[in-house]
C-alpha cells in the first residue's frame, strides 16, 4: 500500500486531528535554533565581547604607559576624569596632539566602546603607573593582541538576542495556539467541526478554492445560508494537522462530483498552479 493510500486509510477512521509530524518537527527545529542563536548572542554580549574589549583596552593602556615612560611623564599618566579627558583630546586638532596624547586617546576610546562601560575613573586611575607598566609588560609578553571592538559589536549581540528570542517566543506561542485547536470529523455525515464549534457538511460549501494548494492552504467558501458562517471564506492550513486534507477532499468530492473529472482532465493536459506539485510552505506554516 502506498504512503498516500495509508494516509487516506488512516484519515477514513480518524475522527480528530493531530499535529502533523512534519510541521511539529519543523517548529521544534526552528524554535531550538532561535533560542540557541539568541543564547549565543547573550554569551557574546555578556562574556566574549566584553572580555575581548577589556583586553584590547588593557593593551592600549600598555602602549600609552610605554609612550609616557619614553617621554619621562609616566608619573602623570593617571587620569581622574576620563570622560572630560576624552572630550578634550577629541576636540584637539590631531596635529597638535603629542605622541603621549595620541596613545592616551586610543586607550580612552577603547574604554568608551559602546556597551563596554569601562570609561570610568576606577579604570583610569593609577596610584603607581610604573608598577602598572611593569605588570602589563609581563602579562602581555606572550599574549596575542586581540582585535578591537567596533561600535556596533556589542549592541548587535543584544539585537540578535532580542530578535531571536522574540521570534523564539512567538514560535512557542504559535505552537500553543495550533496545539490547542482541534478539528473533528463525523465520517458518516461528512461533518467537519471547526475549533470554534461551528460545523460544515458538503452541502454548506459554495466552493473549495485551491489557489494555494501547492502551499498546503485551502479556502472554503461557505454558502450564505449557513447559520454561523454564511458568506465567509475559511482559510485552512493543511500542513499543520494530520487528516484534515483528506477530509476536505472528501467533502469536495461529495459537494462537487463533476470537479474530479475536470481536474483530472486539466492535469493530463497541463497542471494549473492550484493543483500543481506540492511544496512545503515557507517557514513553519505560520
Amino acid at each position: 500500500m502506498s504512503e498516500t493510500n495509508v494516509s487516506q486509510a488512516r484519515a477514513a477512521t480518524a475522527t480528530r486531528t493531530t499535529l502533523a509530524r512534519r510541521w511539529l518537527i519543523r517548529v521544534v527545529l526552528i524554535t531550538i535554533a532561535l533560542w540557541a542563536f539568541g543564547a549565543w548572542g547573550l554569551y557574546d554580549a555578556l562574556v566574549a565581547y566584553p572580555k575581548r574589549g577589556a583586553a584590547f583596552a588593557e593593551l592600549m593602556q600598555l602602549e600609552y604607559l610605554r609612550a609616557a615612560n619614553d617621554r619621562g611623564v609616566l608619573g602623570q599618566a593617571s587620569i581622574d576624569d576620563p570622560v572630560a579627558e576624552l572630550e578634550r583630546l577629541r576636540a584637539k586638532d590631531v596635529t597638535q596632539r603629542s605622541a603621549v596624547e595620541q596613545q592616551r586617546l586610543l586607550w580612552l576610546e577603547a574604554l568608551s566602546t559602546p556597551g563596554l562601560g569601562m570609561l570610568l575613573p576606577e579604570h583610569t586611575r593609577m596610584e603607581n603607573p610604573g608598577a602598572t607598566l611593569a605588570r602589563l609588560q609581563s602579562e602581555w609578553a606572550q599574549r596575542p593582541a586581540p582585535k578591537p571592538l567596533s561600535w556596533f559589536d556589542l549592541p548587535s549581540q543584544w539585537l540578535i538576542l532580542v530578535v531571536c528570542w522574540g521570534f523564539g517566543t512567538w514560535m512557542l506561542i504559535l505552537f500553543g495556539m495550533v496545539a490547542s485547536k482541534r478539528y473533528t470529523w463525523d465520517p458518516e455525515a461528512q461533518r467537519l467541526t471547526l475549533p470554534g464549534g461551528a460545523t460544515l457538511v458538503p452541502a454548506d460549501l459554495d466552493d473549495v478554492d485551491k489557489r494555494k494548494w501547492h502551499k498546503f492552504i485551502v479556502f472554503l467558501k461557505i454558502k450564505p445560508g449557513h447559520a454561523t458562517l454564511g458568506g465567509r471564506e475559511l482559510r485552512l492550513d493543511l500542513f499543520r494537522y494530520d487528516h484534515l486534507e483528506s477530509w476536505v477532499l472528501e467533502m469536495e468530492k461529495t459537494a462537487f462530483p463533476d470537479r474530479q473529472e475536470e481536474e483530472k482532465a486539466a492535469d493530463d493536459k497541463q497542471p494549473e498552479m492550484g493543483d500543481g506539485p506540492r511544496t512545503e510552505p515557507d517557514g513553519a506554516g505560520a
